[in-house]
């Protein structure tokens, strides 16, 4: 399985986990990325996860997610056919960095396309892409199931 976590992925463990959602999201995505370390999968990262995870404000946190990042096994590097998809991509609506994490996605032939980000989930599903998008709750779920 080839996995790519966009940065709010990474960012969920550490947000506030007051919120029942947020909690659930941030055990998925460490569950995720445990079952993926110990099946031997491969967890795809790229340019554009360094650049937004460099932009957080707040030292700790950066810290912290540059952290977890680690479990990346593969980068995507940039290139000329990334930079043309992820226009693409914005001429369909994805913002910027968001059409750069679903274009290295592509490019690096990834399975599932993670996010906690529900605008981009409804986007993507409206558009033609050669890599499924989920939630990390969602992906889990269907792990169970296909396991149970």
């Amino acid at each position: 399985m080839r996995l790519y976590l966009d940065c709010c992925c990474y960012n969920r463990p550490f947000d506030d986990l007051s919120q029942e959602r947020v909690r659930l999201e941030s055990d998925s995505v460490l569950a995720i990325i445990t079952r993926s370390l110990m099946n031997g999968d491969t967890i795809l990262g790229s340019g554009t996860l360094g650049l937004e995870i460099a932009a957080i404000r707040n030292p700790e946190k950066r810290a912290k997610v540059a952290d977890l990042c680690q479990v990346v096994t593969e980068r995507i590097a940039h290139s000329e056919s990334l930079e043309q998809r992820a226009k693409q991509l914005q001429l369909e609506g994805l913002h910027v960095m968001d059409s750069f994490h679903v274009a290295s996605a592509e490019i690096g032939e990834a399975d599932i396309f993670l996010t906690v980000d529900d605008k981009l989930i409804k986007l993507c599903r409206k558009i033609t892409l050669t890599v499924r998008v989920m939630n990390p709750l969602e992906y889990i779920e269907e792990v169970l199931e296909y396991e149970g």
